[in-house]
């Protein structure tokens, strides 16, 4: 699958890997240089490139450290490096691959760490670093669009956002959340196309559907993208614009979503956040969470035990120095 954008000035490339990821690359029509984003495993993205057989400039993009994200970052740099095997022109000056990461995450590989409103180039293309620590306190968002046509970009949003969802907070919490999907919304414009980490889509409209009962878009939607599934097609990408609807975490200040949840009219933002989210205080999630809900549910369950037993033995041995205390008197 192949998109396009700002009047072909460049090209998006979607490389489904693993079970449910989604590597892609960035094809800067007018200058031949390209870019990978979030590789987990090399082979697929080199077939990419072979396929494409233009590219004279290669870098990569990771947004954060999870290996899912980066575990190919390594053998691209073998690849790309001194006495690798590809035939590409490095960017100037490089004696190996460049591959940009969060200067905060502890990317794999990485030799251009970028911070928040960071810019640089690809080709012709700008691309912007957001910081949105949530998913991973150092997790990143690429934002890259021609400066001709600045509406018509790319938001490569890793696990934070999600079509029709958000990532887990193994390293956040619901403030940091909402903090970051607010970004998006003001300094993103609503036409961006959302290149997510996942295909977790259908599993998280049904979640919104099952919430926001009669949000007629939301089932259409679910619809569309059940039809893509079933016909082996990605639900990428989305634009903020459609999310702006359909996911409800990027509707936590909206009084339709509090009144369709049976929240209060002025439940904070944060609160909905955590309500949407929680998968320890709430079950409505469970039906349809993904793996790395699930897994961040059982590590949130699993700590919440181990500080019960923390407190009951502090209590078990505060009551025995009570009772030593009093035979003493």
């Amino acid at each position: 699958v192949v998109k396009n954008f700002a009047n072909n000035a460049f090209a998006v490339h979607v490389v489904p890997v693993l079970k449910d990821n989604y590597s892609y690359v960035i094809q800067d029509m007018k200058t031949g240089v390209a870019a990978a984003v979030d590789v987990s495993e090399a082979k697929p993205v080199l077939a990419v490139l072979d396929k494409i057989g233009s590219i004279e400039k290669f870098m990569v993009l990771t947004t954060h450290k999870h290996w899912d994200h980066s575990g190919g970052n390594k053998d691209l740099a073998a690849s790309f490096g001194k006495g690798g095997t590809s035939p590409m022109v490095l960017a100037p000056g490089d004696e190996g691959l460049r591959i940009v990461g969060g200067a905060k995450d502890s990317v794999p590989n990485v030799t251009h760490p970028v911070n928040d409103n960071d810019e640089f180039n690809i080709g012709s293309l700008t691309v912007r670093v957001l910081f949105t620590p949530c998913h991973t306190s150092g997790h990143v968002l690429y934002h890259v669009f021609h400066p001709d046509h600045p509406e018509s970009g790319a938001l490569f949003s890793g696990d934070t956002l999600f079509v029709g969802g958000i990532g887990a907070f193994f390293e956040g919490t619901a403030k940091d959340m909402l903090n970051a999907l607010d970004r998006v919304t003001k300094e993103v414009p609503v036409e961006t196309s959302v290149f997510p980490g996942h295909e977790y889509t259908v599993n998280f409209l049904k979640f919104s559907s099952d919430m926001d009962k009669d949000n007629g878009f939301i089932k259409e939607q679910l619809n569309r993208y059940e039809q893509m599934r079933a016909e082996g097609l990605p639900t990428i990408p989305s634009t903020i614009q459609e999310e702006l609807v359909q996911n409800l975490f990027m509707r936590c200040r909206d009084p339709t979503l509090k009144k369709a949840t049976g929240q209060a009219a002025d439940a904070s933002a944060e609160f909905m956040m955590d309500y949407l989210y929680n998968p320890v205080s709430y079950t409505h999630l469970r039906a349809h969470e993904t793996p790395e809900h699930l897994v961040c549910r059982l590590l949130l369950e699993k700590k919440k035990k181990k500080n019960k037993y923390k407190k009951e033995r502090s209590n078990k041995r505060q009551t025995t120095m009570n009772d030593k205390h009093n035979v003493i008197d």
